[in-house]
Parts: structure tokens; C-alpha cells; sequence
């Protein structure tokens, strides 16, 4: 529950969050470059490798409608970076 705070921000407004089988797992957000699109993920706890590929995978369908290059870079317990590209 100590989670719950960071989605909303001081002036009540909600941050973009991630839902995994209807409990709030983390937040995202975007930065829009010339040529791609860069997707953050905040995620409150570790999630496992098919939840992660649906992460990207929904970041991959945003970059297309925005006709640019998707990089997805995770945030948790662990860090890494993944890079997706359309095909």
C-alpha cells in the first residue's frame, strides 16, 4: 500500500500507471525525441519475464502509433534497458 502514494501526484492529479491483473504495479511515463520514443517503467515489484514482454509490447503499439522507435527502460529491483524495434 505504501506504493499507492507515488500514483498521485501532490496536486491530485494521477500519474500514467501499470494495472497487472487489476493491482497497480508501477508507473510509466514517455519522452518524445525526434526519432523514437522512450517508455520508463517505475514497477513497484519484481514481475516476471511474460508480464515484462506485455510491458514492451504495449510500449511497442504507443511508438508505432507515434511512427517512432520504442526503447523501453525498465525500473525495479533490477535494472536494464531493452530496446524495441519495429518491424
Amino acid at each position: 500500500m505504501i506504493n499507492n502514494k507515488k500514483t498521485v501526484s501532490y496536486n491530485g492529479i494521477f500519474r500514467p500507471f501499470i494495472v497487472v491483473n487489476g493491482q497497480v504495479a508501477g508507473l510509466w511515463k514517455r519522452t518524445i525525441q525526434k526519432n523514437k520514443v522512450i517508455i520508463e517503467t517505475e514497477l513497484f515489484q519484481t514481475i516476471n519475464k511474460l508480464t515484462r514482454n506485455l510491458i514492451d509490447k504495449k510500449a511497442s503499439s504507443f511508438g508505432k502509433f507515434l511512427s517512432k522507435e520504442t526503447e523501453v527502460v525498465h525500473n525495479s529491483n533490477e535494472a536494464w534497458r531493452i530496446l524495441v524495434r519495429q518491424s
